[in-house]
């Protein structure tokens, strides 16, 4: 992904948990703790839900782990299509 890329689903991302806490969305940064803003599980799952539709994949549910920050969210969602993409190659 990127720089600009990153940086506008970061922005996207940051905006939209402002917005599903009901903080100002100068607030939120992509290292805040979703938690700590008053972001609930549906918040959370809203927010995940963005970065599959983004990447066109969905996340392993088995596996996801306790994601708390919208960069925590992004990273994963990198390190899991690496692992597609290293699958879909070999």
């Amino acid at each position: 992904m990127t720089n600009n890329t990153r940086e506008k689903l970061e922005k996207d991302l940051c905006e939209l948990a402002a917005t599903l806490a009901w903080v100002d969305p100068e607030d939120v940064t992509p290292d805040t703790s979703l938690s700590a803003i008053g972001l609930d599980s549906l918040g959370s799952i809203e927010l995940v839900a963005r970065v599959e539709a983004h990447f066109g994949f969905m996340f392993p549910e088995k596996n996801i782990p306790i994601l708390d920050t919208v960069n925590e969210i992004i990273n994963y969602a990198e390190r899991v299509v690496q692992e597609l993409s290293g699958a879909a190659s070999a």
